[in-house]
């Protein structure tokens, strides 16, 4: 039943699938539109009234209802639209579900549709919009009804529902559950709240449903009383659970009914006898609600990621035929589930805790078909072991299942428990591993998207042991084999199988040291359907294929792996070679060559198929394929590793990782379709690309180098070839990415004659340098958007400033990290080519004193105004010279959403007029006789920025001017976070956080304050503030100043985090406005001795659902029963109500006595997690009553600190509970610390 109601709340699970989108609408026709169902209610007349109110206002186009799931808004807004049409006041009314996944052109075409209009369904969003919208704007009086909004969306721009402004007869009515999806289009004083129903409405609404008569009384009134209590006054969980009791006249169903209102299970009273089907996910099913055993007509049951405890009440569904119990956590499979004797389909997969198959429960499923176990399932038992009676089950028990046609998952870690002929020629598909092999490789399905359907894991010590096993046949079945160990065989093919093995498509062979050949052929077929081959480790292998080999072996392989095979001196033939797609060969010691050229060597060696190359940590590699010519020299680094004569037509990725040659191409090679390349880790390569290749990679988009030590340049040309560099530019038309990392040599892509190498050892620095630019004007990056730099100790200068525009006008994103000979990045006669930059990232660069800099030659020329028109990211970190971004007049950057400046000590402003010389001085600080704000007025000009974080700064004087008057710099910010700013003469004020209207999050840490709000700044005005973050503030004693009487800046705060505010005394007090507080968490405040100074401090935080309390050591309880404050509050029948709390978590207060020690009640109506840890001396919750229906069970240990952040990622083993005693929270918690006392007492030991 709760389910069924959570389907209701919860709808938009069913709307986000298009083809059941419910978009419905109003008739158009004059009479009075139906609303089936709808209730009126005095508590909702007012609201109804206002309403309609706004709807004769010329002035209003457009009124909000927000509440709620469940409450009523869509009925009230039906009755609105009804009400408006009897009094003709709108010739149409339309109604259109949004939902929270929205089908903008589903929603189109019912609106369309209704108008009489035609969309075409080829035509984009936005024509559909506009056609949409002009046809509204002929409209003179409409109402448009937009349901169940979940966040805001642009009507206009989404939809096409806009009227002009002489459209004041046309309104717009929206509802949503969430004010804030409203506050942006609708004003305040036209956005009204539903509220839930009054206890009386509720409980005549409910008899009304039960009874068919609003004055007829229930069968069980004292429970019909609790259950309504239970719906919270919920109109729609009302109507729900009435309809299902309405001819229930058993006490124990109307009891269970109420049972799992409170425990919010999923289930069904109403038809629950007719079930076929049960589905959930993402549930706490520990226990298992006692009405399953009424799904007696159940075939199918999903419980799908559920946490799942005793699950024996699911063996009396005995028509049951699927069960799917996959990813949940479910321990043991009881003998009760042997009872599933229908049962054809079990699922257990990724049951991560699953552990215990009782004895004779598979062998008593008979008609099973289908059984998919977790790999993690080890403990099968032999039957009858020295008379041993069995706790788990036998292998033996699947002889009895005659059906069985899949077996998926099957681990068998020990083969002394394999049966004999176990599996049988039924079996068609099949996942099993024996011996606990131990593979990194990942395979359920092949590149293509086909499946493997047969595969087998295979881990033992000889090979003569599948025989004994019985596993021979199953073997030569698979498409899918992996074989480990099996010592006493000297090959593979024909040894295993004689027929080669035609039906394997997917074959590694690993870690065996008698294996001499894969094939040692007699000129059979081998492996007719393979595709992959990969070997592991196989220490003796001298070759993959011995002997003749018949035309069609190997001739579907496409992908080959070597690695560790260290007896290999090539891998295949030339003829075999040429027809794979893919090869990666790694850590072979003794390989020469990869291939082995076995045609005519006075030709080309093409390899036409190959799309993927990568080699790695081969030492003895020479070359890939040798030309069989003597050489003429000894000077092996004079040998190319690809020679002239071969061929890769389609080669698109090569990577060549920690390999020795000394040359990679020869001066001529066809690599034209080449589109990444990677070398890593070469240092024996001075240079990387001959000039004349270069000119043909026109379809490189990617290349990166990384840790080559003696490279000094990536383009070269050689005397040989008589090429002139200073003639011939290289073009790179397509590369989109170029990263450079870890190369200390490297000065640029290709010295001219210009470049002069230079010695940096007079500086201290271990490296040369060049006084060239890295890009110069021999190399054009039509293209190129990403440029990554990394570690590179010789480069002074990125950017050849008069041939920028040849390469970067699509450039798009920048990082520089760890170049410690730049100064500078950016020459500022060059900034205005960078028109596409979007991402600016400069990491670790020690000697950087500015990004944007001004050359020597400028003189004393004005500076003018620094312009990025695209940059959105703005990262500055770890520059301990920088002292400024750049020099001018000002800086515009009208697309930034991101700036980070962190550890940037030095920094004093961001923008400043001093000239080269002030900069370079690192002793000389800016500007220092006036010293201005980090951010100058109308000098820095970020009208768009979002996020702004600022952390590790000594030096700054002012972040930004507090000038009321002052244009803001950041007018759109939503988050700012500052931390570790510990100038003592750095000015911080709120004050200008309350002029941002956007402000959406504060984040303050390591900052030297000693309050937030100060009495002199604006405490009366709210801020727009959705979450606060304090952390680590030293010298934080109170939020508001002492002397504040009532401090409103806080009022929309949804989430506070306050930790290690050691000097902290107040935090939640009387004058403190957190009405909109749904999160609070507080941890490591040791001088705080309560959460809230009062009750009536507790007053305020109706909309909390979630409070986290954590070390702090002096707390003594959460609300303090401070009398003087409360004497100035009148609460109802002396109460103090969370009614929205949900969860609530008390960990390691070690002086915590009590959540309250007044005698107030405690109304806790939506309580449904506890949990008390590591806190010894709470022996109650309070002295008063406690009220919290929905929950059963308190969580009183945790096994590790870190799951109080994720109590339900906890496993059975690492949590521990205490059911609720009678219901009462503080009889359970002095029972529980009665217990731990007398555990305590009787540890200690007895002296006399």
């Amino acid at each position: 039943m709760v389910q069924s109601i959570t389907i209701e709340i919860q709808a938009p699970d069913r709307f986000c699938q298009s083809e059941i989108q419910r978009v419905s609408y109003l008739p158009t026709r004059q009479s009075s539109i139906r609303n089936k169902g709808y209730e009126e209610f005095g508590s909702r007349m007012s609201t109804l009234r206002k309403v309609m109110e706004a709807l004769r206002d010329p002035n209003v186009n457009m009124i909000g209802l927000y509440g709620m799931g469940g409450v009523g808004k869509t009925m009230l807004a039906k009755e609105v639209a009804r009400k408006a049409m009897e009094e003709e006041r709108f010739s149409r009314a339309i109604l259109v579900t949004v939902s929270q996944c929205p089908d903008y052109k589903s929603i189109q075409q019912q609106i369309a549709g209704e108008l009489g209009l035609t969309l075409d369904d080829r035509t984009t969003l936005s024509a559909r919009a506009h056609r949409l919208r002009s046809r509204l704007r002929q409209e003179k009086r409409i109402l448009m009804v937009v349901d169940d909004v979940w966040k805001r969306i642009d009507l206009d721009e989404d939809v096409g529902i806009s009227f002009g402004g002489d459209q004041n007869q046309c309104k717009i009515l929206l509802t949503s559950r969430f004010y804030n999806a409203l506050k942006n289009d609708v004003r305040n004083e036209n956005t009204f709240e539903v509220g839930k129903l009054s206890e009386s409405e509720s409980m005549d609404l409910f008899n009304k449903t039960a009874t068919d008569d609003s004055d007829g009384k229930p069968e069980f009134p004292d429970l019909a009383t609790q259950i309504v209590k239970e719906c919270a006054g919920l109109p729609l969980a009302i109507t729900v659970v009435a309809s299902a009791l309405k001819k229930e006249s058993n006490c124990h169903v109307w009891k269970n009914a109420l049972d799992e209102l409170r425990r919010a299970r999923p289930d069904n009273i109403e038809g629950m006898h007719d079930k076929k089907m049960q589905t959930s996910t993402h549930v706490n099913l520990d226990p298992l609600p006692s009405s399953f055993r009424f799904l007696q007509n159940l075939r199918t049951l999903h419980l799908d990621e559920c946490r799942l405890g005793n699950i024996a009440l699911i063996g009396e569904l005995k028509n049951l035929e699927i069960l799917d119990l996959s990813s949940s956590q479910v321990v043991e499979l009881g003998s009760e589930i042997g009872q599933l004797t229908r049962l054809r389909v079990l699922d257990l997969g990724r049951c991560e805790e699953f552990r215990v198959i009782q004895p004779n429960v598979l062998g008593s499923l008979r008609n099973l078909e289908w059984l998919n176990l977790n790999p993690s399932f080890t403990n099968w038992e032999v039957e009858g072991v020295n008379g041993h009676e069995r706790r788990n089950a036998s292998l033996s028990e699947l002889k009895n299942l005659p059906h069985l046609s899949s077996l998926l998952d099957l681990t068998i870690p020990d083969v002394n428990v394999l049966p004999k002929d176990i599996f049988g020629e039924k079996l068609e598909s099949y996942s099993i591993n024996l011996g606990m092999s131990l593979t990194d490789y990942d395979y359920e399905e092949e590149e293509d998207g086909s499946y493997y359907y047969r595969k087998l894991s295979v881990e033992l010590e000889r090979s003569s042991q599948l025989d004994e096993l019985g596993l021979g046949n199953l073997l030569r079945r698979s498409d899918a084999i992996e074989l480990n160990g099996l010592e006493g065989m000297h090959s593979v093919a024909y040894e295993l199988d004689k027929e080669g093995f035609p039906h394997c498509k997917r074959l590694l062979v690993a870690n065996n040291a008698g294996i001499l050949y894969i094939v040692n052929s007699v000129g059979q077929t081998a492996f007719l359907n393979l595709k992959i081959l990969i070997l592991e480790r196989l220490v003796k292998l001298e070759k993959i294929c011995r002997g003749r080999l018949a035309p069609d072996s190997f001739v579907n392989l496409r992908r080959l792996g070597v690695f560790e095979c260290h007896r290999l001196k090539n891998i295949f033939c030339f003829s075999i070679a040429k027809l794979l797609e893919e090869i990666e060969v790694e850590d072979c010691e003794m390989i020469e060559e990869i291939v082995d050229n076995d045609e005519a060597i006075n030709v080309k060696i093409e390899f036409p198929r190959l799309r993927s190359l990568r080699l790695e940590k081969l030492p003895q590699l020479l070359q890939y394929c040798t030309d069989r010519q003597p050489k003429s020299t000894t000077n092996t680094s004079s040998i190319p590793l690809f020679n002239e004569k071969v061929e890769f037509s389609n080669l698109k990725s090569l990577k060549l990782l920690s390999l020795n040659i000394g040359k990679a191409w020869s001066d001529q090679g066809a690599f034209g379709n080449l589109s990444k390349i990677r070398v890593c880790g070469c240092d024996n390569l001075k240079a990387l690309i001959p000039l004349s290749l270069a000119t043909s990679l026109v379809h490189l988009e990617d290349l990166t180098v990384v840790s080559c030590k003696v490279m000094e340049e990536i383009v070269y040309s050689t005397e040989e070839s008589g090429e002139e560099i200073r003639l011939q530019n290289i073009l790179f038309s397509k590369l989109q990415r170029l990263s450079l990392i870890s190369i200390p040599k490297l000065g640029t892509i290709i010295r001219d004659s210009k470049s002069t190498r230079i010695d940096n050892e007079a500086e201290g620095i271990d490296s040369v340098a060049y006084k060239q630019p890295l890009l110069n004007s021999k190399v054009e990056f039509l293209n190129m958007k990403e440029l990554y730099l990394r570690s590179l100790d010789s480069l002074q200068m990125i950017w050849d400033m008069q041939l920028l525009e040849k390469f970067d006008n699509n450039l798009t994103k920048v990082t520089v990290n760890k170049c410690d000979n730049l100064k500078s990045l950016i020459p500022s006669s060059l900034r205005g080519s960078l028109v596409h930059l979007e991402w600016l990232e400069i990491r670790g660069c020690e000697n950087i004193r500015e990004v944007v800099s001004i050359e020597e030659s400028a003189g004393q020329e004005k500076l003018g105004k620094i312009f990025f028109p695209q940059l959105r990211f703005l990262l500055l970190y770890n520059l301990p010279k920088l002292k400024r971004f750049c020099a001018g007049d000002c800086i515009e950057c009208p697309s930034l959403k991101e700036l980070a400046i962190e550890n940037c000590g030095k920094m004093e402003t961001f923008i400043s007029d001093s000239l080269p010389s002030h900069i370079d001085n690192e002793n000389e600080e800016i500007e220092s006789v006036n010293k201005t704000p980090l951010f100058i007025k109308d000098k820095v000009k970020f009208p768009n920025l979002e996020a702004l974080t600022i952390r590790s700064n000594e030096v700054i004087s002012e972040i930004w001017h507090d000038d009321q008057s002052s244009t803001l710099p950041f007018p759109k910010l939503k988050s700012i976070k500052l931390d570790s700013i510990l100038s003592e003469s750095c000015k911080f004020s709120f004050k200008f956080f309350q002029r941002l209207e956007h402000l959406d999050h504060v984040g303050i840490s390591s900052l030297l304050m000693e309050s937030i709000i100060s009495s002199d700044e604006a405490h009366d005005i709210p801020m727009p503030l959705r979450k606060l973050d304090l952390d680590a503030l030293p010298k934080l004693v109170h939020l508001c100043d002492e002397g504040v009487q009532t401090c409103k800046t806080f009022r929309v705060v949804e989430v506070l985090n306050v930790s290690r505010c050691e000097r902290l005394k107040s935090l939640m007090t009387s004058s403190m406005c957190f009405q909109n507080l749904t999160t609070l968490s507080v941890s490591d405040c040791d001088a705080l001795e309560n959460l809230m100074a009062s009750a009536a401090a507790a007053k305020s935080l109706q909309q909390l659902t979630e409070m986290k309390v954590r070390n702090c050591k002096r707390m003594t309880q959460i609300i303090g029963n401070n009398h003087e404050a409360e004497c100035d509050v009148e609460t109802e029948q002396n109460e103090i109500g969370f009614s929205n709390l949900q969860i609530l978590t008390l960990h390691d207060l070690c002086s915590l006595g009590k959540f309250y020690s007044g005698n107030n009640i405690i109304r806790l109506p939506n309580l449904e997690e506890l949990i008390v840890n590591k806190c010894p001396e709470m022996g109650t919750f309070s002295h008063g009553t406690v009220y919290t229906p929905r929950l059963y069970r308190i969580t009183i240990k945790l096994k590790h600190d870190w799951l109080i952040d994720f109590p339900k990622r906890a496993r059975n083993d690492e949590v521990e509970y205490q059911r609720l005693l009678e219901g009462d929270v503080n009889r359970t918690l002095k029972k529980h610390w009665e217990d731990h006392q007398t555990a305590a007492t009787s540890s200690q030991p007895n002296i006399t």
